[in-house]
């Protein structure tokens, strides 16, 4: 019984943390997703709407906007629950970046709260 060995190492979760980090996801020209494997196809469906949809708000406030990039985690990852990470970074031709970070345990939720807070940031500009 004490030679047990740990079937997620952190050797091993650390490869699959970085597999998931490398698959970028372009939308457009404007809009770049890396983490965003985590999610099944029905839902990559929503997510993408969702974008699309704040990404035009945004480009009708702000002419100078030129990128979108958002960055998607698990963490506590356990049995039944997971909480999201999303990490936003939003380009304007003048300016500073805006970032914003957001985490909840739906995905959904979260990436809504952190899209509605930037729009909310670019309509004060």
């Amino acid at each position: 019984m004490e030679n047990q060995t740990e079937t997620n190492s952190p050797v091993d979760q650390e490869q699959n943390e970085e597999k998931t980090k490398q698959k970028n996801i372009m939308l457009g020209e404007m809009i770049e997703l890396t983490g965003f494997s985590v999610f099944d196809r029905s839902e990559m469906i929503i997510i993408k709407k969702l974008i699309g949809n704040y990404v035009r708000k945004f480009i009708d406030y702000e002419k100078g906007f030129s990128s979108l990039k958002l960055t998607a985690k698990k963490v506590h990852e356990r049995e039944k629950s997971v909480i999201f990470e999303f990490h936003l970074m939003i380009t304007l031709s003048q300016g500073n970046p805006i970032t914003i970070d957001s985490s909840a345990r739906n995905a959904f939720m979260a990436l809504d709260e952190i899209l509605k807070n930037s729009e909310q940031l670019i309509k004060k500009l």
